[in-house]
């Protein structure tokens, strides 16, 4: 048995070992070949890896004969390039090198686990010595107990924050800040850009929220004279999107929450500053009917995984290239002008619109002259609303 054990903890460091290899050396062929598929030959390590940590944290849980305190960092490491290596898997669609990052990071964690065996007592190199596993204890209900309910409370813990605070990093890094989760919920952020004789607000935005926040959000636009409203909305006037368009009630329903109001005048003009989908690539079409076609699905899972295989192995950059450049390019292009076009009549414009258009309009606006001012901040929406549902 002790033979056993010191084989299962040297075989985690090497297993983990080499998914870590594997991982990076097939992402750094895909980043620079561009051949995606180069990631499922690291799949098989992945799958090693994985039942080796899992297995080697079993048995480091029901005896120190397993050092816990090499596994562990193995086990973490793993956990976390299997859960998205967030926030690397965001910025892989910016660019596929980042793919490299979660892989050094797993030879980071072998390394300091492989150096750990070396210092451990009648270690033989880097594997694990049947004298070291010989000399400790065995089974101890006590502390497998004590183990058990620490790794109960921490292992969920730590999961519920790594996925929190990716996701509110995510929101942030993808809107610069016009948008954001909190404590409270999902925030919208403005910022006001001002030149001798217009201001500017662009105020980031949501298609779902509460009623009351959008009612009072559009109240507030009526507070200064002279003011413009530039909506956000892209019409679908030759129904090439199918199904009569867009819409986000149903999706909006399923959280509790409402799909955007529209935005009426009152004491503002409105006017629709967005583009009609027939301007759009078939290639942004018909990702724009897929996810439309998850979000409107009575299974919004099994949609999920079906667009998941069926855009698997796709390069991220070719995939989603289409779609940045007729989704956010040329609408932000569209609202650009629409501003300037209601520069000589106005003197408050407000743009509410998807908040990860702002960072890129409100940059235009500061190679125009604009001066950025301070923002402001309103609840869209709160956790207590949607756990309610």
């Amino acid at each position: 048995m002790n033979r056993l054990l010191a084989v299962l903890g040297t075989g985690v460091v090497a297993a983990v070992g080499a998914h870590a290899i594997a991982f990076t050396l097939t992402g750094a062929l895909w980043a620079v070949t561009g051949w995606r598929a180069a990631q499922y030959l690291a799949t098989p390590f992945a799958i090693l890896a994985f039942a080796a940590v899992n297995l080697g944290l079993v048995a480091a849980v029901l005896t120190p004969k397993v050092p816990m305190r090499v596994v562990l960092p193995l086990w973490v490491a793993q956990a976390y390039v299997g859960l998205g290596a967030m926030p690397f898997g965001l910025l892989m669609l910016i660019h596929r090198g980042y793919i490299l990052v979660p892989g050094l990071l797993l030879c980071v964690a072998v390394a300091l686990s492989a150096l750990l065996v070396r210092r451990l007592p009648h270690s033989q190199g880097f594997a694990i010595d049947e004298a070291f596993v010989a000399e400790r204890a065995g089974f101890s209900p006590l502390r497998t107990a004590g183990l058990l309910l620490a790794l109960g409370v921490a292992i969920p813990s730590g999961v519920a924050g790594y996925l929190a605070g990716s996701a509110a990093w995510s929101v942030s890094y993808a809107t610069g800040g016009y948008a954001g989760i909190t404590t409270e919920g999902f925030v919208v952020r403005a910022r006001t850009f001002t030149r001798p004789d217009t201001t500017v607000t662009l105020q980031g935005m949501m298609h779902i929220g509460e009623a009351r926040a959008y009612e009072d959000l559009y109240a507030s636009f009526g507070a200064q004279p002279n003011t413009v409203v530039l909506t956000e909305g892209v019409t679908d006037d030759e129904d090439r999107l199918g199904r009569g368009g867009v819409g986000y009630a149903r999706m909006a329903g399923r959280l509790g929450l409402e799909q955007q109001h529209e935005i009426e005048g009152d004491g503002f003009v409105v006017r629709n500053a967005d583009v009609d989908v027939a301007q759009f690539s078939e290639e942004t079409l018909e990702m724009l009917r897929m996810s439309f076609a998850i979000w409107g699905s009575d299974d919004p899972v099994a949609a999920w995984l079906s667009y998941s295989a069926k855009y698997a192995t796709a390069d991220p950059e070719t995939l989603y290239r289409p779609l940045y450049e007729d989704v956010l390019l040329a609408r932000n292009d569209a609202l650009l002008a629409a501003i300037e076009a209601a520069e000589p009549e106005f003197a408050h414009i407000i743009a509410p619109w998807g908040a990860a258009h702002l960072p890129g309009v409100g940059a235009s606006l500061e190679e125009r002259g604009y001066v950025p001012g301070e923002w402001s901040e309103r609840l869209l929406w709160s956790w207590g609303t949607v756990f309610r549902r």
